[in-house]
């Protein structure tokens, strides 16, 4: 069954929810815990819709620890260890690792 169009999100919405996850994870990579350059992850890929503080995260970028690089290079052992959501779930309903705390539901 095919539903209604979720509406596009607004560059004031996505660069609010950048901030907040920015803020939540602190500079630091969520895989290792190692401060540094990060990136801000889509836990589920990138669309119109889901640049939202529960589908992203910091991931060590490729001039830190690396672990966004790992998570594009294992997307099957990322969605195992909670680091990747698949297409057909919604990230606030699958739970994610958060370095230091274990598994959550972000909302």
């Amino acid at each position: 069954m095919i539903g209604q169009k979720r509406p596009k999100l607004t560059a004031r919405q996505e660069r609010e929810a950048y901030a907040e996850v920015t803020e939540r994870d602190g500079g630091q990579c969520q895989r290792c815990g190692r401060f540094g350059p990060c990136d801000r992850d889509h836990r589920q890929n990138r669309d119109a819709w889901n640049t939202t503080p529960a589908n992203l995260q910091l991931l060590g970028s490729a001039f830190g620890c690396g672990c966004h690089k790992w998570k594009t290079e294992n997307p099957a052992e990322a969605l195992r260890t909670g680091f990747a959501v698949p297409r057909s779930a919604a990230p606030t309903e699958w739970p994610a690792r958060r370095y230091g705390v274990g598994w959550v539901l972000y909302f």
